[in-house]
């Protein structure tokens, strides 16, 4: 086959798969053997033993998405799943645009008890951007106490309950994951200060890796919330498969980006030959051009390839280099690795105290 040949059959490749995820979606899975790729931010969690499962399957259930005899379906989308969200898109102070967000990108239920472990991205208002973690956590804690109800939103997607709640902070501590600096926090919440033991205690990461959000045409900056929750005395019992799920989560760099979506690519071009893939990035990370191509073969219409379709909504973050080339094959590589690290003494234990309102944009 010629070069020409060989790029025609590519674009028409390239444009069938275009077609394909205009009418269902996303066309890369969130969920392969390795782990879970998120569809928007950059982000991986890796799976416990390879068949994809966040958590052990026999005390963990994957709750936000179908799941049918063993396989993930579609994401769940009633009340409960999927947020509205208001924001001030023009930066005047009041809110123009309101846009429904999944709530969860990850949400496990324990089988046969009543922990909660989540894993999700939130956009923040512009008036908590600048706002430290730790006061972050802070707040979110407040946002429990005002609903009673885990996880919370800065947002304030949720219901006030007739009377505030008590919240009891037992430990903050600092931390990173993967590198981006964090905070978290564990704390007690219930309906009074007598009714604690009653309650629920609960563990919450908020983590920033430099994620983003584009809302109308104003962009706002996203966290990265891990939270727990369960009854005081069944906490310390899913504690284990928390921690481990922190220590799998990993921010991806942009080769690894690439490589979660190499199958997509091969399978669009029709070989399976080790090919290159070059890349450039705008300043926001949006995808310029992304050309695949095996060596000495000349691409006809770089807008126009297996690569630029594919990699067209790929979640890069805002980080070096903004040009790239590297190497890729149809066998997958091992999956990225993370890790999150706590460091510094836990600060005094906190006195019971009302739950304060979060500050709402």
């Amino acid at each position: 086959m010629t070069t020409h040949q060989n790029t025609a059959v590519r674009v028409a490749a390239a444009v069938a798969l275009a077609a394909l995820a205009v009418g269902c979606g996303s066309s890369r899975p969130a969920f392969q053997p390795d782990g879970y790729y998120d569809g928007e931010r950059a982000y991986f969690v890796a799976s416990v033993d390879g068949s994809g499962a966040i958590l052990p399957s026999a005390q963990w259930a994957l709750d936000n998405y179908e799941v049918y005899d063993g396989n993930v379906g579609a994401e769940r989308d009633t009340e409960g799943y999927a947020i509205w969200q208001k924001f001030d898109t023009d930066g005047d102070g009041t809110f123009e645009t309101e846009q429904r967000f999944s709530f969860y990108d990850l949400l496990l239920v324990e089988r046969g008890g009543k922990g909660r472990i989540a894993v999700r991205t939130e956009p923040l208002p512009a008036k908590m951007s600048g706002e430290s973690l730790s006061t972050l956590v802070e707040t979110y804690i407040g946002a429990v106490g005002k609903s009673g109800m885990m996880p919370a939103s800065f947002g304030k997607p949720y219901s006030e309950a007739a009377s505030p709640y008590v919240t009891r902070t037992e430990k903050l501590v600092s931390g990173t994951l993967d590198g981006a600096p964090a905070h978290e926090a564990t704390f007690d919440f219930a309906a009074s200060a007598d009714d604690m033991a009653a309650g629920r205690r609960a563990r919450v990461v908020i983590i920033d890796p430099g994620f983003v959000s584009k809302v109308g045409s104003r962009e706002f900056k996203s966290v990265l919330i891990a939270s727990y929750v369960n009854t005081p005395d069944a906490f310390d019992g899913g504690m284990e498969a928390f921690d481990a799920l922190l220590d799998r989560i990993a921010l991806l760099s942009h080769d690894e980006v690439v490589q979660s979506r190499a199958r997509q690519i091969f399978d669009c071009r029709g070989v399976d030959d080790t090919i290159e893939v070059a890349v450039t990035l705008d300043d926001k990370a949006n995808v310029v051009s992304a050309v695949d191509r095996k060596p000495g073969e000349t691409v006809v219409d770089d807008g126009r390839t297996c690569a630029s379709v594919v990699l067209a909504d790929a979640p890069f973050r805002r980080v070096p280099p903004k040009q790239f080339t590297l190497e890729v094959t149809r066998n997958a590589p091992p999956p990225p690795e993370g890790g999150y690290l706590r460091a510094g003494p836990p600060a005094p234990v906190m006195p019971a105290t009302p739950a304060v309102t979060p500050a709402a944009e």
